[in-house]
């Protein structure tokens, strides 16, 4: 509203005026027009910079990842103002932190868990989550409590295989006899997730003596 020394002066003074919206260089053009149309209107164009640091912004805020492997695409974490632009003057040391409902003593998120932006924006493109499959919050979040922390949900799936277990061990042996429980064998990853899409060959030796009947069998799913 321009203040009332129009009549006065010739001036309209604006004394409230303010601009929301993305940071520009020259996307901002302002327009003044008189109660006169036969007056021509005026114009200009301005830069609008970024506001306060208020929050940390990502760019994925959820996020599927086999456990124990780089999540991918890297998540990039930037300082930002109330209306989400980066605000590149601003670089503080961030951090990230694992909880969430599937979250156990064996859960881990691996890789530079600490890093500190440049020109307000960082990426963590080596961390990844090891544990159990099902959903993980991966917490972004720096020293300065005037900065709201951001979330990641990463729903873990099974990562590669690397061990064998016995899900049922072998019982009631007899000499020729088939084994009264047969055994099962689980292949699993590093964070002991059934590899669900395995269907490798495993197969059964022993040290002495002779084991009769089908030694290699491929697993379904997994197992």
């Amino acid at each position: 509203t321009p203040s009332a020394d129009v009549m006065s002066t010739g001036r309209a003074t604006f004394s409230d005026l303010a601009i929301k919206g993305p940071a520009s260089t020259t996307g901002y053009t302002l327009t003044f027009t008189h109660q006169d149309s036969a007056i021509p209107a005026i114009t200009k164009t301005i830069a609008l910079a970024a506001g306060t640091a208020t929050k940390l912004g990502i760019n994925n805020n959820s996020i599927t990842s086999a456990s124990d492997a780089v999540i991918s695409p890297a998540p990039v974490v930037t300082i930002q103002d109330i209306d989400g632009n980066v605000v590149s003057d601003t670089n503080k040391t961030i951090a990230v932190t694992i909880s969430g409902p599937n979250y156990s003593v064996n859960s881990e998120a691996i890789g530079f868990t600490s890093r500190t932006t440049v020109n307000g924006t960082t990426t963590f493109n080596d961390v990844k989550v090891k544990g159990v499959t099902g959903s993980h919050s991966l917490t972004y979040r720096t020293t300065d409590s005037s900065l709201t922390q951001v979330y990641q949900t990463v729903t873990v799936t099974p990562g590669v295989a690397t061990k064998l277990t016995l899900q049922v061990s072998a019982r009631g042996y007899e000499n020729r006899a088939l084994f009264t429980t047969q055994p099962k064998v689980q292949i699993m990853d590093s964070a002991s997730n059934v590899v669900t899409t395995s269907t490798a060959a495993v197969t059964v030796a022993m040290s002495n003596g002779t084991i009769e009947g089908t030694t290699t069998v491929n697993a379904v799913n997994g197992v």
